[in-house]
């Protein structure tokens, strides 16, 4: 479900940790800059350690980043599981977004 709010997020996060190390591997990272916002959209590989195994899933995500005058910060982040044709077909080479 979508979350909502530094709460909501911070819970997240806490609970995806507890339960072992996470590992992103980020591919096919595309990048748009414009004046003082950054848009990457990324095909990531997440694995998770447990105590049955490791899980993997990969996700296509987008995050817009913000420059403020404490440094860049993530403004959105939307991720969703990477549907399997599109992955395979997703050109490597392409060095835009859409």
């Amino acid at each position: 479900p979508r979350l909502v709010g530094l709460g909501a997020i911070a819970e997240s996060f806490g609970a995806m940790f507890e339960h072992g190390a996470i590992a992103v591997q980020a591919e096919r990272v595309h990048q748009a800059l414009f004046q003082g916002v950054a848009v990457h959209s990324v095909l990531e590989t997440v694995t998770l350690a447990t105590d049955d195994g490791v899980l993997a899933a990969r996700i296509l995500a987008t995050n817009v980043y913000v420059l403020t005058a404490a440094g860049w910060k993530m403004a959105v982040h939307h991720a969703s599981p990477a549907p399997t044709a599109e992955v395979a077909q997703a050109p490597a080479g392409k060095r835009t977004l859409h």
